[in-house]
C-alpha cells in the first residue's frame, strides 16, 4: 500500500508549473496531472503509469473523485487547456485540493468543437454499432478503413468520445444501487463526503455544499442479510444525518445518445420533449432504447470473465492485446485469444452492452434528477429521452434516476418540464441536482479487489454494509 504522504517522482517538460504540496488530498491531484502529463511527453510509458495509478488509488481523495489518467486519451488540446490553468493557479499562488482538481477536471470538460462532416458521418454510425470492427464500419460507409480509424482518433483526442459499456453486475452476484439523499443542513457535506469516502462499497458519489441534495453509488455483493443491513442503516441514518433517503435498487439501466438532435453543429431545442412526457408511449420506441435488466446471478461466470469484462467496461473498443497489457500491469496473467473468446461470449449473452459516450460537442450543461413514480411514468420518461441529446438512467421500483447532458441554453426548457411533472397523478416527487460531467467513478475491478471470492461469488461480512460505522 502506498502513503499518501509521499509524492511520485515523474519528469515532465512542465515541472516548474507543478506544485509541490504536502496536503494528501492536494498531492492526489498533483500526482495526477504529473502522470498524464508524462504520458503526453512520452517520458512516461503506459504500463509504468498503471503502476503509479494503482498506488494513487490507495489516497482517500480517489474515492471522493475517481479518475485514472491512463484510461483517457492523450490529447494535444487538453494538455494545452491543463497547462493553463496551472499557470492560472502558479498567477495566484493557489493550491489547494479544490483549485488543483478543478484544474484537472475543467481541462476535459468541453470540447467545444464540431466534428467535421465525415467524422460526424463516423460518429453518427457508431452510436448504432460502437464495437464494429473497421472493415464492417469501412463497407457500411463506403469509406476506407484507414480513413475510419483516423476519424475514430480525431473523434477521441478532439471531440471527445469515449466507447464504453454497460454491465450487467448481477450476473456476478453484485447489487448496483444508488442512494440519493438530501443531508440535514446542519451536518456539514465534507463529513458525509468522507464518510462514503471510507465505507468500501462506493463507487462514486455527488456531494457538494451548495447543495443538501446529493447520491451516492454502491456496489456490494448479492445477498438478502447484507442489503438488510444496509436499508436498516438508511433508516437509522435518516433523522440524525439525512432529512430523507431513498435507496434505489437497480432493476433496469441504459443509455441514449440522439445525433438526430444534432444539426449544423448545434443541439435542436427541446421543443418536442415536453409534449413527449406527457404525450402516449410508443411500445416501439421502448423496445429501441439501450437498456439492460439485471439476469441474475450466472454460475459459469468466472473471476477471469469479471476481471475482462472491467475493461470492456472502461474502453468499449480496447483490443485483446491492451487487455493484456493492462491487466499484466496489474499483475493479472492472460493471453489474447482468452480475452477475445470472453469478449465475444460476454456480449453475445448481453452481459456487456457497448455505447457511444459524449464529451464536449456543446454539451456542456448536466443535471441529476430524482423521480419517485410508478412504472407508466417511467416509461413515459425513457421514451422521452430520444429528445434528450445524452442520458443516462438507471431505473429501480421507486421510480428512476436520470442523468441529462444538454446545452447550457437549453437547460431551462428541460428542467422546467421534467420539474413540472411533479403535479402529475403517480409522481411523488421530482429533485434536481447540478451535476460534473464527464462523471467518474471507481472501477468495478478497484470496487471489489479487497473481497473476498469462492466458487459462490463474492463474499463480505454482511454487517459491513452497516453505513451507521462511517455516518454517525
Amino acid at each position: 500500500m502506498s502513503d499518501p504522504n509521499t509524492s511520485i517522482d515523474i519528469a515532465t517538460p512542465y515541472d516548474d508549473l507543478i506544485p509541490c504540496v504536502d496536503e494528501p488530498s492536494a498531492r492526489f491531484y498533483v500526482d495526477t496531472i504529473r502522470v498524464y502529463l508524462g504520458l503526453c511527453s512520452g517520458t512516461l510509458g503506459l504500463e509504468e503509469a498503471i503502476r503509479i495509478v494503482e498506488s494513487l488509488k490507495e489516497n482517500p481523495e480517489f474515492v471522493k473523485h475517481p479518475t485514472d489518467p491512463t484510461v483517457l486519451p492523450v490529447n494535444e488540446t487538453v494538455k494545452e487547456q491543463l497547462i493553463e490553468h496551472l499557470k492560472t493557479l502558479s498567477k495566484y499562488n493557489t493550491y489547494n485540493a479544490d483549485s488543483l482538481r478543478s484544474a484537472y477536471r475543467l481541462a476535459f470538460v468541453d470540447s467545444p468543437a464540431s466534428p467535421s462532416p465525415l467524422d460526424l458521418q463516423v460518429l453518427r454510425y457508431l452510436v448504432h454499432h460502437p464495437t464494429a470492427p473497421l472493415v464492417t464500419a469501412s463497407r457500411d460507409l463506403g469509406l476506407g478503413p484507414k480513413t475510419v480509424h483516423r476519424a475514430i482518433q480525431r473523434l477521441q483526442t478532439r471531440n471527445g468520445i469515449r466507447f464504453s459499456s454497460l454491465l450487467d453486475n448481477s450476473a456476478f452476484g453484485l447489487e448496483s444501487t444508488v442512494l440519493f439523499f438530501q443531508r440535514r443542513s446542519d451536518i456539514p457535506s465534507p463529513v458525509i463526503e468522507s464518510g462514503f469516502a471510507e465505507f468500501p462499497f462506493t463507487r462514486s458519489m455527488a456531494i457538494t455544499a451548495t447543495s443538501e441534495l446529493g447520491y451516492v453509488s454502491l456496489l456490494y455483493p448479492m445477498t438478502a442479510e447484507g442489503t438488510s443491513i444496509l436499508r436498516r442503516s438508511i433508516r437509522s441514518l435518516t433523522g440524525p444525518v439525512f432529512k430523507s433517503a431513498c435507496l434505489h435498487s437497480r432493476i433496469a439501466n441504459g443509455m441514449q445518445v440522439s445525433m438526430d438532435l444534432y444539426d449544423n453543429g448545434t443541439w435542436v431545442r427541446p421543443v418536442a420533449f415536453r409534449d413527449q412526457l406527457v404525450g402516449a408511449v410508443d411500445s416501439d420506441v421502448l423496445e429501441s432504447l439501450l437498456l439492460m435488466e439485471p439476469s441474475g446471478p450466472q454460475r459459469r461466470l468466472t473471476k477471469m470473465d469479471f476481471i475482462i469484462a472491467s475493461q470492456f467496461v472502461m474502453d468499449a473498443r480496447i483490443s485483446p492485446a491492451s487487455v493484456v497489457q493492462r491487466l499484466r500491469s496489474r499483475g493479472i496473467r492472460v493471453d489474447t485469444e482468452h480475452v477475445s473468446q470472453t469478449i465475444r461470449r460476454l456480449k453475445k449473452r448481453r452481459i456487456v452492452i457497448p455505447f457511444v459516450a459524449l464529451n464536449g460537442m456543446g454539451l456542456d450543461a448536466s443535471f441529476c434528477f430524482e423521480i419517485v413514480c410508478n412504472r407508466d411514468w417511467v416509461n413515459h420518461i425513457l421514451a422521452a429521452t430520444r429528445f434528450i441529446p445524452q442520458s443516462y438512467y438507471h431505473v429501480s421500483e421507486k421510480g428512476i434516476l436520470l442523468w441529462i447532458h444538454i446545452p447550457s441554453a437549453h437547460q431551462k426548457d428541460y428542467y422546467q418540464a421534467l420539474r413540472s411533472l411533479e403535479d402529475m397523478d403517480h409522481v411523488d416527487s421530482v429533485s434536481a441536482l447540478l451535476s460534473m460531467y464527464p462523471a467518474s467513478s471507481r472501477s468495478i475491478l478497484d470496487s471489489t479487489k479487497s473481497w473476498s471470492s469462492g466458487p459462490r461469488g463474492w463474499y463480505v461480512e454482511p454487517d459491513a454494509l452497516d453505513l451507521t460505522k462511517y455516518l454517525l
